[in-house]
């Protein structure tokens, strides 16, 4: 079964409901569009330069018998409601690929899902209409319900059953509200279909993990000693903060599952720090340091290279991935953390900042799966919970419970 680890989402008007077609030797109607020959077999692409990248603005239809598994079914047929086409109109629309090495043209690649990350942040000013437009990215839109997956370079590095789970890009439709997002399933990719970018992928610039200064700071209230960790001018507690008060949350929890999930590890949480209200929080930090700001955690993330991809370089990672998780050192650990008896939230590493956007909302900020954000916590995001409890009030945010990563003043 797919789970979703990346969610978007847009409004439609008036979008073409159906596969990717046309003529394909026809360019797109933009400057930064233009065609691709595939010298293999001939095949004409419209592509079109969006988030730093030349894409294919068209499925692949490279035909290799080693490679395709198949293409998909009728748009017109009751029976399925993915806006697909016939067998023998495979040619026209594209095909699945059992095997995915080398299936791009040579000088092209998959996309990883990154790339996927950035292409859908660029579009989002626009509701997402650059990404669906014929004179954009040319995407297919399925009708209500239901997914049409693209094919990514990336796996997750979770290994469920033994299995590496291959990362998928999806779209779909509930109404007037278009779902872009990324999906992981079965490690195979026999239902997705391929759009190549052109070119090597995109070098992150972020801070040299060897430029990350370590340290330790000891607080003299309580005695404990925290590592630190110095990224440019910012000097921040590499651990969660750990000093007791009245109210603070500590180990009544069954447990605080690893990124990676239950395949890694399970703290109790006192070992990791305490968690804080935010009016708790804005007063728990020891002299000279203090609970950073929005505009910290900001400058945080751009020093490691932006928000998309930003999640693993400052977390505990997954089995086999030390080359590439937790490598500046800061060592978040995600937390399994319940609003009620009934419902437990996703895997995430959730801390405290000190702005406030009203009485009773305040922002946090996260690092995923994969990427780091920082929110306002609005009440209405347990609504399901609250709705389906029946008997649980409506918790005001600001009295959630999130762990606190102190920095220098």
């Amino acid at each position: 079964m797919k789970k979703k680890v990346f969610v978007l989402a847009a409004v439609l008007s008036g979008f073409f409901l159906g596969c990717t077609g046309g003529d394909p030797t026809e360019p797109l109607n933009g400057s930064d569009s233009s065609v691709l020959v595939d010298g293999r077999d001939g095949n004409v692409y419209r592509t079109v330069n969006m988030a730093g990248l030349k894409w294919m603005a068209e499925n692949l239809r490279y035909y290799n018998m080693d490679k395709v598994l198949g293409c998909s079914l009728d748009p017109s047929s009751e029976e399925s409601r993915i806006p697909k086409c016939y067998l023998e109109d495979c040619k026209s629309y594209g095909y699945f690929y059992a095997n995915l090495k080398n299936v791009c043209p040579e000088g092209w690649r998959l996309p990883t899902r990154d790339d996927y990350a950035r292409l859908l942040a660029e579009t989002s000013a626009g509701g997402y209409q650059e990404l669906f437009a014929s004179t954009g990215w040319n995407a297919p839109v399925s009708l209500d319900g239901d997914t049409i997956l693209f094919a990514t370079s990336s796996v997750m590095d979770l290994f469920v059953n033994g299995e590496e789970e291959a990362l998928l890009f999806g779209l779909s439709r509930n109404g007037n509200v278009l779902n872009a997002e990324m999906e992981y399933g079965s490690g195979n990719v026999d239902d997705a279909f391929v759009r190549c970018v052109e070119g090597t992928s995109i070098t992150r610039k972020g801070l040299p993990p060897s430029e990350a200064i370590a340290g330790t700071y000891t607080d003299t209230r309580n005695g404990i000693t925290y590592k630190t960790v110095t990224l440019k001018d910012q000097v921040w507690m590499a651990q969660n903060l750990d000093y007791e008060v009245e109210g603070a949350v500590c180990g009544n929890k069954s447990g605080v599952i690893g990124f990676g999930g239950p395949y890694v590890a399970v703290y109790d949480t006192c070992e990791i720090g305490r968690e804080y209200s935010w009016s708790m929080a804005q007063q728990v930090c020891p002299e000279g340091w203090r609970v950073p700001s929005v505009a910290d955690v900001e400058k945080l993330i751009s020093t490691v290279g932006g928000s998309i991809g930003a999640a693993p370089l400052l977390t505990t990672g997954f089995p086999n991935s030390d080359d590439y998780y937790n490598v500046y050192d800061f060592s978040a650990i995600a937390t399994e953390y319940e609003v009620s008896k009934y419902w437990t939230l996703s895997l995430a590493a959730h801390f405290w900042t000190s702005d406030s956007l009203n009485s009773e909302k305040a922002y946090r900020w996260t690092l995923d799966w994969y990427d780091a954000s920082i929110e306002p916590v609005y009440s209405n995001e347990y609504q399901e919970v609250v709705e389906y409890a029946q008997s649980e009030p409506e918790i005001e945010t600001k009295q959630n419970y999130y762990p606190v990563r102190c920095m220098k003043d």
